[in-house]
């Protein structure tokens, strides 16, 4: 009798050895295959990056010493639905964006880019998806050519307000001397809203669409 449980004990032992074996190589596989799978997302997402990158024909223009007309310009792009807010972290946007106003001034080939969730409204009252302005094309506006197929317009009428609200509530003026490109994703922004049960997945999946049509878009 005692023979016999023993042997029972010694089974079960093995059993719960090899089940707990079993879970740990299952287990393994399974971050292996994450890893893996995470690793070609970001290899994917490097490629796609690059091949807009070489294939941008996003331009300022070409007499006005900006990012078209210059070897080895570096665009800093800055995301920040909110950059026309009043808050302590857009003061903190424009003081930054105002030293690179200064390097520019000094010679520096750079130029800013802003993610920005307000809406561009052109002449027509539409979405024109990306407004780019020079800190002195205010006055001047005009179309600007870009990969994008939809119309991009210079929407002076929102420079002039974002710089002016700048200059008023932080006191920070901007050299005219750089270029900065404000790219409008507000209809991929309005997408984050929570929804349903399961609202942290789609936000989680509706982040992902908009930094790939963010990178689409410039």
């Amino acid at each position: 009798m005692f023979n016999q449980s023993l042997l029972l004990d010694t089974v079960d032992a093995s059993v719960m050895i090899v089940l707990a074996s079993t879970l740990l190589l299952v287990a393994t596989i399974a971050l292996i295959a994450v890893v893996v799978v995470a690793a070609a997302f970001i290899f994917i997402c490097r490629c796609r990056f690059q091949r807009i990158r070489k294939g941008s024909k996003f331009h300022l223009g070409a007499d006005d010493g900006s990012a078209s007309s210059r070897v080895g310009e570096k665009t800093i792009a800055f995301y920040h639905p909110r950059c026309s807010a009043g808050g302590g972290g857009e003061r903190v946007l424009w003081k930054i964006i105002q030293c690179l106003g200064e390097i520019r001034e000094s010679g520096g080939c750079v130029s800013v880019a802003i993610y920005t969730a307000d809406p561009n409204e052109g002449a027509d009252g539409t979405n024109n998806g990306i407004a780019v302005c020079s800190a002195d094309e205010g006055q001047r506006g005009g179309k600007e050519e870009s990969g994008n197929e939809d119309a991009v317009v210079s929407d002076s009428s929102y420079k002039e307000r974002v710089m002016k609200h700048v200059k008023d509530r932080f006191g920070i003026e901007v050299s005219s001397k750089l270029p900065i490109k404000f790219v409008h994703i507000d209809n991929e922004w309005r997408k984050l809203a929570p929804k349903g049960p399961v609202s942290m997945i789609a936000e989680s999946i509706a982040t992902v669409k908009l930094a790939l049509a963010a990178l689409n878009k410039f």
